[in-house]
């Protein structure tokens, strides 16, 4: 009787040996498994972090001399411009000059800059406007026409900053654009781009503004001015 029960407790302690054997086994080689698949892991994220830092420097490297064309949330799409009409000139906003060095661009925005003045004359806390213009042929008359551009409290909005395109016509400048752009990005000096096509109505270059994306400003005869149509994809 007694052996026997020997025999059934040294058994039973055999059985739970194995089994501690076989659990520690096994926890052994999940953990080595466990090992591998985090080292397969980072291997692939090694290789991911590698081909996208290659993808970084070959785009780098791919826009290294490009024309700067703004950074605008919504950009001028410019791949399909060029398929559909043209490009004429990237970007007119790359040499921006002070209004004040120009005697003509002066004459022509007197009344803005008077209104400026008055209102600081009442609102001395109100800081001086900003103001550049550009130059650019926009009936391709061999004549330069000017795009003056506003920044500041007096001449900003919701939608952005004041423009007006100035067009010389028969010895003298008509006004043939005033609208409010987003065209000011970081600080005053620092314009987003706008496009001249290669797309011409009424004798007039069409315009893309930033902030449109592919919407075509045209030039109305009807109205005398510029004027926003259909978006270019739905010409």
């Amino acid at each position: 009787m007694g052996r026997n029960r020997i025999i059934e407790r040294n058994k039973a302690r055999i059985t739970s040996i194995i089994l501690i054997l076989l659990i520690t086994g096994y926890n052994c080689l999940n953990t080595e498994n466990t090992k591998d698949i985090v080292k397969d892991s980072n291997s692939s994220m090694n290789n991911q972090n590698m081909v996208i830092s290659e993808q970084k420097e070959t785009e780098q490297e791919e826009n290294v001399g490009k024309i700067d064309k703004g950074n605008l949330s919504i950009p001028i799409d410019y791949d399909f411009l060029e398929e559909n009409y043209g490009v004429y000139v990237e970007n007119i906003c790359t040499n921006p000059q002070s209004i004040f060095e120009n005697s003509v661009v002066l004459s022509l925005v007197k009344d803005d800059l008077d209104y400026e003045k008055y209102m600081r004359s009442k609102l001395p806390e109100i800081p001086e406007e900003d103001h550049d213009y550009f130059v650019i042929d926009f009936n391709g008359d061999g004549v330069d026409d000017y795009l003056v551009c506003f920044h500041g409290i007096l001449c900003s909005g919701s939608g952005g900053n004041l423009i007006r395109m100035y067009v010389e016509e028969n010895g003298e400048f008509v006004e043939r654009l005033s609208v409010t752009a987003e065209i000011f990005i970081e600080d005053p000096h620092k314009h987003a781009a706008i496009a001249v096509l290669n797309k011409r109505v009424d004798g007039y270059y069409s315009i893309v503004f930033p902030w449109t994306y592919n919407r075509v400003w045209s030039y109305d005869r009807e109205k005398g001015r510029y004027d926003s149509y259909k978006y270019a994809d739905e010409e």
